[in-house]
């Protein structure tokens, strides 16, 4: 790659007149000189803007070279590279071979179809094996007459750099606008004249809405105004900015956000530009809120445990005695058995507050009890209330006198929770009215028979009517299946109704939709229900029929008074009965004579030994031995783990005297062998 001889450049240096050969002379050398530095400008032009020349003759297929374009390439001139020829072979050798191809075939085009000679290829420099990235320009000289190619003749520039920097360029703004923070640049007036797609998908606003505007249109005015004024001190200051923002989308709908805003500088350090990074915590900071509130509830719950089985413990010994009295002690048309009988009346409605305070902590059992549901729906109401949006109307209309029905608090508090959650949804965004009425129903035969499954009877009727969309009559008798569910993906997993329809049918009642497309839902249940003096009465008739026997029983309870009411009720029975106050001295007992108690009824927390502890010692000591492990604390041990433990029955305290001395005599029957 040979320099080609450029003296070509000075030989129009004019002549005037007749010159003698000394005077020749001196002009040509002039000349030269004049053209060595035109070549040295030239030279030095093109190795500051990193530009290169060349010339390519088609017919020799000589390549001629600029000293830039050799530096370019990383070599020499050939003619100080000895075997070396300067060709178009020479030249495509140098190229990346992956990019070989592309270049010979712009070459050809350009040749055979006229086209520009105008592209970006890789090299490898032939110096140290780096890789560069070039750009040519060039044209094709032709005959005049003919057309036909004569040579090329263009330039080249190393744009590795140029490159590299808008590759950085382009994945910076890729970045940007992938990113799922919201992006937004203002100039120092603070207004805006970037927003990255992120931003418009959280705020609604389009890049032509804010380019120009102040971010202020975000405002919803309910972010103290101490927050801005500091933001701003901060940021007049030259420093970085963190905050929170509760701002509004363009629908009015509000969000919170946590925002770092940059100020940015010229050279002057002048600041020119703010730019704000904004991530949308809407979600995080509702989660924290739940969270804050299921840990308060958490603890309220315990403490509400607490309370529950120190009360039970109370409400053991006060129905208790009751029962004693009205039991052992009076006679049936006596006097003060009136009285007794509302003072356990009471009790009954004392027994079913701590159910509804259980039910508030998530610790109720699964017995079922005369239960009062009035409190219970008023409540879940109220939850629901609290959650659902301003633009849903809730009514609530408590109609019913007899509200007493055969259930447990958990099950009724889960069908209101259900049923209304389902109702809301049905009704969206577009709001409506949530109305719930609780009112009573007598069923004759000929009702009872169109029911599922009913009796005739008084029932509690629990009706849930929204102004949805309703549901269509196809699919109306699938809405109670399993995982059936008529809204999109990830929306509803399909159980709820399901669910309900499964705690109805476990309370023997029976549920049931009405509904019109584009009018609403109506979901009912009927739940049979108690008339309150009947069970006191039916529960007090029980107590004298109750079951009586001989075994010899063991009473373990640090509660001194309920151990002697259950003792003075079992003993009354003819059972024979020691009574013990904790788990060591109980253990102490059985060591003693391992055989002499067919059965051991104890508590579950007691000081110095536990009940758990007391069942796995007197298993050990006397595995045929019949124990029944109670328990003031619902959530403490469950039926499963008491089982398992070994104990042939387990309950929750506080446990009635009939209900008692049934679970003693079933027990001790299960444990004679078959005759």
């Amino acid at each position: 790659m040979s320099g080609k001889n450029d003296a070509g450049l000075c030989s129009s240096y004019p002549v005037a007149g007749i010159a003698g050969p000394a005077e020749l002379l001196e002009r040509a050398l002039r000349a030269e000189a004049c053209c060595a530095e035109i070549r040295a400008q030239l030279d030095q032009s093109q190795r500051i803007a990193h530009l290169g020349s060349w010339e390519w003759e088609l017919e020799t297929n000589r390549l001629f070279w600029s000293k830039e374009t050799y530096n370019i390439f990383g070599l020499q001139p050939s003619s100080s590279d000895a075997g070396r020829e300067d060709n178009y072979a020479s030249f495509i050798s140098a190229l990346h071979p992956e990019d070989r191809f592309m270049v010979r075939k712009a070459v050809v085009d350009a040749l055979q179809h006229r086209t520009l000679y105008s592209l970006d290829y890789r090299i490898l420099r032939l110096d140290n094996r780096h890789e560069r990235i070039l750009h040519v320009h060039a044209e094709t000289v032709r005959d005049p007459v003919s057309g036909s190619p004569l040579k090329m003749i263009g330039t080249i520039q190393d744009v590795t750099a140029r490159r590299q920097a808008f590759e950085k360029m382009e994945l910076l703004q890729s970045a940007v606008d992938h990113a799922s923070e919201s992006i937004v640049i203002t100039d120092h007036r603070a207004n805006i004249i970037y927003v990255n797609p992120a931003f418009t998908a959280i705020t609604g606003y389009s890049q032509n809405e804010v380019v120009g505007v102040n971010p202020r249109i975000l405002q919803s005015g309910q972010t103290r105004s101490e927050v801005y004024a500091e933001m701003w001190q901060t940021l007049i200051s030259r420093k970085n900015w963190r905050g929170h923002f509760l701002n509004q989308r363009k629908d009015g709908s509000l969000y919170e956000e946590e925002v770092s805003i940059s100020p940015l500088f010229d050279h002057e350090q002048k600041i020119t530009h703010y730019v704000a990074v904004k991530r949308d915590v809407s979600e995080e900071a509702l989660l924290r809120r739940r969270l804050q509130a299921a840990q308060r509830m958490e603890a309220i719950g315990t403490l509400a445990s607490g309370i529950a089985h120190d009360f039970n413990n109370i409400l053991t010994i006060l129905v208790g005695n009751l029962e004693l009295a009205m039991m052992f002690e009076l006679e049936d048309d006596h006097p003060a058995q009136k009285g007794l009988h509302k003072a356990l009346a009471a009790g009954q409605r004392a027994k079913e507050l701590v159910a509804q305070i259980l039910t508030f902590s998530r610790r109720q059992t699964d017995d079922l009890l005369p239960l009062k549901t009035n409190p219970i729906i008023k409540e879940a109401v109220k939850l629901i209330s609290v959650s659902t949006p301003a633009s849903i109307k809730v009514e609530l209309h408590m109609l019913a006198r007899q509200d007493i029905v055969l259930a447990a608090p958990g099950p009724i508090h889960q069908i209101i929770m259900n049923l209304c959650s389902n109702a809301v949804a049905a009704m969206g965004h577009q709001g409506g009215r949530l109305q719930i009425k609780v009112e009573n129903l007598e069923l004759n035969d000929s009702a009872a028979r169109c029911q599922h499954g009913l009796k005739a009877g008084n029932y509690l009727v629990l009706n849930v009517s929204d102004t949805g969309h309703g549901i269509e009559q196809a699919i109306a008798d699938k809405i109670f299946e399993p995982y059936f569910t008529t809204r999109s993906a990830g929306q509803g997993s399909g159980l709820g109704l399901a669910t309900v329809h499964g705690l109805v049918r476990k309370l023997s009642g029976d549920i049931y939709m009405t509904s019109a497309v584009g009018q609403g839902s109506t979901f009912t249940v009927l739940l049979p229900t108690l008339d309150y003096h009947e069970t006191i009465a039916e529960a007090l008739s029980d107590l004298h029929k109750l079951p009586t026997g001989s075994e010899h029983l063991l009473l373990v309870d640090d509660e001194k008074d309920i151990v002697e009411i259950n003792q003075k009720a079992l003993e009354k029975l003819g059972y024979r009965v020691t009574a013990c106050y904790d788990g060591a001295a109980a253990l102490k007992m059985v060591q003693y004579n391992p055989k002499q108690f067919d059965l051991v009824l104890t508590d579950m927390t007691m000081p110095q030994m536990t009940g758990d502890r007391l069942v796995r010692a007197l298993l050990e000591l006397n595995p045929e031995i019949a124990i029944i492990l109670g328990t003031g604390y619902a959530d403490s041990f469950d039926r499963s783990q008491a089982l398992a433990l070994g104990v042939k029955e387990f309950y929750h305290k506080p446990l009635s005297t009939d209900r008692l001395v049934r679970l003693v005599r079933k027990v001790l029957n299960d444990k004679r062998p078959p005759a």
